[in-house]
């Protein structure tokens, strides 16, 4: 708790109750563990090593930026060249073993938060209608 902010009742207040205590303490003790993990610390050895060639990573960036964009990209128009674009550099990229060790590193550990995100939405019930 900040010194500045003063301890409420509220549950809701991120900066009081003793419920968020405990969830902060929790979520604390999540990122620890997923950071003691296999699939963290393949994925922090695989940054090194791409790290070690700063144009190397550079490129990766730019192919991981480009990657974001098409997925939150709403303008279809624009999605078959954004692709073919991303397309284009990850068959460039892929030949280098650096590369191919991070994205996949990458990979697996998004996929374990996102395992992470699934089991915390399955596990409290918000009641959202479905969207689709």
């Amino acid at each position: 708790m900040e010194t500045y902010k003063t301890k409420s009742d509220d549950f809701a207040d991120y900066y009081g109750g003793i419920i968020m205590g405990n969830v902060e303490v929790y979520v604390d003790r999540l990122i620890q563990e997923i950071k003691s993990g296999v699939v963290y610390r393949q994925y922090t050895v695989a940054l090194e090593n791409l790290n070690q060639n700063p144009e190397l990573k550079q490129q990766v960036d730019e192919l991981r930026r480009l990657n974001y964009q098409v997925q939150a990209e709403s303008d279809a128009r624009n999605l078959y060249d954004a692709i073919d674009d991303i397309e284009s550099k990850i068959d460039k990229l892929s030949c280098v073993p650096e590369v191919t060790q991070f994205l996949e590193a990458e990979l697996a550990l998004c996929r374990q938060l996102q395992s992470v995100e699934v089991r915390l939405h399955q596990g409290i019930n918000l009641n959202i209608p479905d969207l689709f």
